[in-house]
C-alpha cells in the first residue's frame, strides 16, 4: 500500500504518531528513554508541521495560498501563548509529565476530529459518485 504524502488521512496518522511518541516521553523511566522518546517527538513534529503546510498549499486555490498559509501559521504561532500559559499551570500542578500528558490528550482530540471529519468527507465524496 503506496500511503500519500500529504492530506488529511496521512496528518492524522502523524498526529496518532505524535501522540505517541509523547506518551512515551511522558512515561520514559530513564534519561535514555526519555533522549530517544524526545527524538521521536521532534521527528513526529516535523512531520506534522510539514504535512499539514503541504496539505493545505497543495488544497488551496492558487490565488489563495498566501492566505491560507498566513492563517495556517497565525494558528500555530498565533495559539503559543494561550498554550504556553496552559501547560504551564498544568505544569505547576502535575509536573513535566502532567503537562506532556496534556498534550497526549491534545493529540488524541485532534486525531479523533481528523478521523470524524475524514470519514464524513469519504462518504459524502462516496454518496456523489453513485449519483
Amino acid at each position: 500500500m503506496k500511503w500519500p504524502q500529504t492530506g488529511l488521512a496521512r496528518l492524522v496518522w502523524v498526529a496518532a504518531g505524535y501522540a505517541a511518541a509523547m506518551a512515551l516521553l511522558a512515561l520514559s523511566p530513564t534519561l535514555r528513554a526519555g533522549v530517544a522518546a524526545a527524538f521521536l517527538v521532534g521527528t513526529a513534529s516535523i512531520a506534522f508541521l510539514t504535512t499539514g503546510n503541504s496539505t493545505i498549499q497543495l488544497a488551496a486555490p492558487p490565488q489563495m495560498r498566501g492566505r491560507i498559509t498566513g492563517l495556517w501559521t497565525t494558528a500555530f504561532v498565533g495559539s503559543t501563548p494561550i498554550g504556553a500559559v496552559a501547560v504551564g499551570v498544568i505544569a505547576h500542578f502535575y509536573g513535566g509529565r502532567g503537562a506532556l500528558a496534556a498534550g497526549v490528550v491534545g493529540c488524541i482530540a485532534a486525531v479523533i476530529a481528523g478521523a470524524l471529519i475524514f470519514r464524513h468527507h469519504n462518504t459524502i465524496h462516496h454518496n456523489t459518485k453513485e449519483i
